[in-house]
């Protein structure tokens, strides 16, 4: 009698804390294809790393859709997707998306240029009318940044980071505005896209806390959700998970 009483306490306790997943099949998590080395096009990366191990913290199944950014964006705004990793602050956001707790990604946007055709700037403050700058279609840039396109600039864009990067090669941009990140340095996304050789850093913009898990408020599934990944974050920062993720990710980006 005392270990079926015992049994039956474990499976309501149990019950608590997952109420809404024991037993459901994975959830669907969307995430994007484009943002090397957090969230590959195979859905390995980084971030898609420390979200997976996140979930598994708080015992929720999970399954990656990868998708383009902007789709991702724009699933998670419509609500037809729960879920967008990852996603940075725009106030068009209110009342329609919320963030985690903390953020997955700490990024420096930078800007390369042609070495035959340099810019005349040295310094973002001075970008301004007149220069084609290679963004990525549906990112949200930093406040310094859209300064930039304020002053006249014109923010042409493009599919990737590597898809822009070329272009600047090829002469049909002035400059490429790039996300660098800490795991793998300025220099990445140059050599990725083969053309370390033709372009250059000119100078950054400032540091941001760019990538969030994101969640749509009115997908039904959206903010329980949200509520499962701050748990499983808060439990993976405290064991060591995601310092090990990290360390793993800066070493050789697997």
């Amino acid at each position: 009698m005392f270990i079926r009483s015992l049994r039956l306490t474990l499976a309501l306790m149990l019950g608590a804390a997952f109420p809404a997943w024991a037993g459901q099949a994975p959830q669907h998590i969307t995430v994007e294809n484009g943002a090397d080395p957090y969230s590959r096009p195979d859905g390995s990366g980084y971030a898609n790393d420390v979200v997976r191990a996140a979930f598994a913290a708080v015992g929720v199944s999970i399954v990656f859709d990868v998708v383009p950014y902007a789709r991702c964006k724009q699933g998670v705004l419509s609500a037809r997707s729960a879920t967008c990793v990852s996603m940075s602050w725009d106030p068009a956001f209110e009342g329609k998306i919320r963030f985690a707790d903390t953020p997955l990604i700490t990024i420096t946007p930078v800007y390369f240029e042609n070495g035959e055709r340099p810019l005349v700037a040295r310094s973002e403050a001075q970008l301004g009318a007149g220069l084609r700058i290679g963004t990525v279609r549906g990112y949200e840039y930093p406040p310094a940044a859209m300064r930039t396109r304020a002053r006249g600039a014109v923010f042409e864009e493009g599919q990737s980071e590597l898809s822009n990067l070329k272009k600047l090669a090829a002469g049909r941009l002035d400059a490429a505005l790039v996300m660098s990140n800490p795991l793998t340095g300025v220099a990445h996304w140059a050599e990725a896209a083969e053309v370390g050789a033709r372009v250059r850093l000119a100078f950054r913009s400032e540091e941001s806390e760019y990538g969030y898990f994101a969640v749509s408020v009115e997908h039904p599934d959206g903010l329980a959700l949200l509520e499962k990944y701050n748990a499983g974050i808060k439990r993976i920062n405290g064991d060591g998970t995601v310092a090990r993720l990290k360390s793993k990710w800066a070493k050789g980006h697997p």
